[in-house]
């Protein structure tokens, strides 16, 4: 988990310039979800 802000960071934000605060927080919550829930992960 202390990794993910940097995932965030690197992944989500600094890749795309964002209009509103709304666009911020739409991307944001999707990347939390899928790394919640979709990615393939090493735990057994």
């Amino acid at each position: 988990m202390a990794a993910f802000p940097s995932i965030l960071k690197r992944e989500e934000v600094y890749l795309k310039a964002y209009q509103t605060l709304t666009e911020v927080q739409a991307a944001i919550g999707w990347t939390i979800n899928f790394y919640n829930r979709n990615r393939i992960s090493n735990v057994a």
